[in-house]
């Protein structure tokens, strides 16, 4: 029997039917229909919500997929469009997991509202998640939505009437040259070159060791050629590309890191013929031990041994990027070269990043002034 435009189905199933006026081209009349499992009130209050939505232009008949379903259709699109990297496709998926399923992932797409994501960042917050980890689940949820909207299955994005928390941008840590000097020294020996090599060049751990020795020159043009980054994606090392275009990058190598990897390659090539046949050769720069790639874990394990032995606390091994790329700031080289040598996507995060005022840069600046216009502005 129908009550007030809602038709019993079964024991906990009704189906909604609300009029919306009669097709312009046909005449005919248009209805909304949906099926909602539960009581009758449960079937009563949505249709009241489908009522308010088509007043205010908002109503949009997303079907029954679920949140959970229905990110995960999106992130694997990304993915497969090439606009989502594996590894952050994952970051994304364990967000979703951890932080979004539990509170909303059994809702229709249709019945979102912004409290509900609103609660999904609060409680995120009260369970411990940093401010900058509860800003990436809004940015991930907000682009969601929005491409719920251009697919046409909602329209409105429920993410625009959410406040995330706000943050500020970390304070970099700069180790020393001294403290970097320590840490190299206190390094377990199988370690020191990648280490070191981290410290010269900037590279990231990841693009570390998926170095080869097809990317170094040693002789006349010395460098490093960076193309590809080693990571666990799906429980497997895995080497991919980077991110942006402005990610592979060719960065200079000083004499003293020439030096030191023209040893180091004389003492791979001695263990190599020690190991014999038991050798996988993938060509790396910097192997395990028998050929297989140095995990960019490990490099972080013994990096954070070398901090403790060396008596130093709070330097992480990104922080060695941090130095390197301080130093070239310092020692004025332009910035678009030190944002090439970063591999930064655009010059504008590197001066967001590593540019910082100071009373020194400031006088600088005013005395450039004070140079050229001190005497006319004197006279006025």
């Amino acid at each position: 029997m129908a009550t007030s435009g809602v038709y019993a189905r079964g024991k906990r199933s009704w189906r909604i039917v609300v009029s919306t006026g009669r097709d312009p081209a046909t005449g005919k009349p248009t209805m909304v229909r949906e099926t909602v499992v539960g009581t009758k009130k449960d079937a009563l209050n949505r249709r009241a919500a489908i009522l308010t939505d088509l007043n205010r232009g908002t109503y949009s008949q997303a079907g029954p997929e679920s949140v959970t379903a229905f990110i995960e259709r999106w992130v694997a699109h990304r993915e497969q469009i090439g606009k989502l990297r594996p590894k952050t496709a994952q970051t994304y998926r364990g967000y979703v997991a951890h932080h979004v399923s539990p509170n909303l992932g059994h809702l229709r797409l249709s019945e979102v509202r912004p409290k509900h994501l609103q609660k999904v960042l609060d409680d995120a917050l009260d369970a411990g998640l940093s401010p900058r980890s509860v800003l990436q689940v809004h940015r991930i949820l907000h682009a969601a939505f929005r491409q719920a909207v251009r697919w046409g299955d909602l329209a409105v994005n429920p993410a625009d009437g959410v406040t995330p928390p706000e943050t500020k941008r970390p304070k970099l840590t700069i180790p020393t040259p001294e403290q970097v000097a320590s840490i190299l020294t206190h390094a377990e020996e199988r370690y020191r070159v990648p280490l070191a090599l981290a410290a010269a060049t900037g590279l990231r751990r990841g693009e570390l060791a998926g170095l080869r020795w097809s990317n170094v020159e040693l002789d006349a043009d010395s460098s490093v050629t960076v193309d590809s980054s080693l990571q666990w994606i799906g429980g497997k090392l895995t080497m991919v590309p980077p991110k942006t275009e402005r990610g592979y990058r060719r960065v200079p190598l000083s004499a003293s890191v020439v030096a030191l990897l023209r040893r180091h390659r004389r003492q791979q090539h001695e263990r190599r013929l020690i190991v014999g046949p038991a050798w996988k050769d993938g060509d790396y720069l910097f192997d395990s031990g028998y050929g297989k790639p140095m995990e960019p874990d490990a490099l972080s394990h013994a990096f954070i041994a070398a901090t403790r032995a060396a008596g130093l606390t709070g330097v992480r091994l990104h922080d060695l990027r941090h130095a390197y790329l301080t130093k070239l700031v310092e020692s004025a080289v332009p910035i678009s070269l030190v944002s090439q040598m970063a591999g930064h996507a655009t010059a504008s995060f590197t001066i967001a990043t590593y540019v910082h005022h100071d009373a020194d840069a400031a006088k600088v600046v005013a005395d450039a002034v004070e140079g050229t216009l001190g005497d006319a502005l004197q006279n006025l």
